[in-house]
């Protein structure tokens, strides 16, 4: 099974992504509103995206505290 380390730093990784993406999104649209009307949908859906590996990160530690929680419990 993987580590918590691992589960995260996949996170960050993905979220590292969606933000290069939101960049090269945002470079696309500065060309003025046709391109930000035709890119808007997909700027949501990025930063849906971006938002929801947010939670997960926060849920990964929450995981890994009760993990370090549990583990007390067993001596």
């Amino acid at each position: 099974m993987p580590n918590l380390n691992e589960h995260t730093e996949n996170l960050h990784k993905a979220k590292r992504f969606l933000i290069e993406e939101r960049r090269i999104l945002a470079r696309k649209m500065a060309a003025g509103p046709i391109a930000v009307g035709l890119h808007a949908s997909e700027l949501v859906a990025l930063q849906a995206a971006i938002d929801a590996i947010d939670r997960a990160l926060k849920d990964e530690a929450r995981t890994a505290q009760d993990v370090v929680d549990d583990s007390y419990g067993a001596f």
